[in-house]
């Protein structure tokens, strides 16, 4: 259980990190890293606490500062998936994966969608690799 905490608290800072970084790179203001940083931070609690019509809100923000982090779109999948919309799920972990095509932790997720979504074929292959 302990481990699962330090999981939870971790994801978003990592998530946070690399945001910020891109954010960096491409000379971005302190303000919009602020308030990437906040949007992240507030999605991550509200998928925890299940309110996920405001996770999606949040990361939704925040693939608006940050279009180009794949794992924003990773969690924003998350939400969807949990949230049944199957359809907006993978084009989130399709995106995600175009940007970063060796992202861990979400061939499984994709996969099980596509098989969802009766495109058995492409869901095999992201089953394979989860």
């Amino acid at each position: 259980m302990r481990a699962l905490n330090v999981k939870r608290r971790f994801l978003p800072v990592a998530c946070s990190l690399v945001a910020l970084s891109w954010l960096g790179a491409n000379a971005q203001s302190d303000e919009q890293c602020r308030q990437l940083s906040e949007n992240i931070r507030a999605g991550s609690q509200a998928r925890d606490e299940q309110r996920l019509d405001d996770a999606a809100r949040e990361f939704e923000a925040a693939l608006g500062i940050a279009p180009k982090v794949a794992q924003l779109h990773a969690s924003l999948g998350l939400v969807r998936h949990r949230q049944g919309a199957l359809k907006p799920a993978v084009e989130s972990f399709r995106r995600a994966f175009e940007l970063k095509p060796d992202l861990n932790g979400v061939h499984g997720l994709l996969g099980f969608d596509l098989l969802m979504l009766r495109q058995f074929k492409p869901a095999l292959e992201h089953l394979e690799k989860g």
